[in-house]
């Protein structure tokens, strides 16, 4: 709320929410109503959808599957907002890395293989300096597992 009413962003008024919220004029989920409606970014869904495509390919297991998908939206996030040249290295590091798997003539039977075959086939090649630009290792694998999406 504090960002919000901070950054003046939306043509609401945010003062007075503290308020009714306390006097029950509005309940917090109207709250966070409000503030999905506004800060949902809709393709993110559709993002998602062709990401699990992806692991239904790669016969992803169901636990990997939610670790995952809560990474994707981090992932997505950062790369739809943040849109630095660095970031746009790193990502075409990542497209050109899953690219040269698919190319090799092996690859059916590494995606056949499975997700942590298929992950670490991709792995060793993307340079150390470009893995250390990802915060944590679980959103280098979303970001891999998506460009893998992508090519379907």
């Amino acid at each position: 709320m504090d960002d919000l009413r901070r950054k003046g962003a939306l043509p609401l008024d945010f003062t007075k929410w503290d308020h009714c919220v306390r006097e029950k004029g509005i309940t917090s989920k109207n709250v966070q109503d409000v503030i999905k409606l506004y800060s949902h970014e809709p393709t993110i869904d559709k993002a998602l959808e062709t990401f699990h495509k992806g692991l239904t390919i790669l016969n992803a297991d169901s636990g990997s599957v939610v670790t995952l998908a809560r990474s994707f939206k981090r992932h997505y996030q950062q790369v739809s907002f943040e849109r630095s040249l660095r970031q746009i290295s790193t990502n075409k590091t990542v497209s050109e890395a899953v690219n040269t798997i698919l190319d090799q003539p092996d690859s059916e039977a590494i995606i056949n293989a499975g997700l942590n075959t298929f992950l670490n086939a991709v792995l060793r090649i993307i340079p150390e300096e470009k893995k250390n630009d990802f915060p944590d290792p679980q959103i280098l694998k979303t970001a891999i597992i998506y460009e893998f999406s992508k090519q379907f």
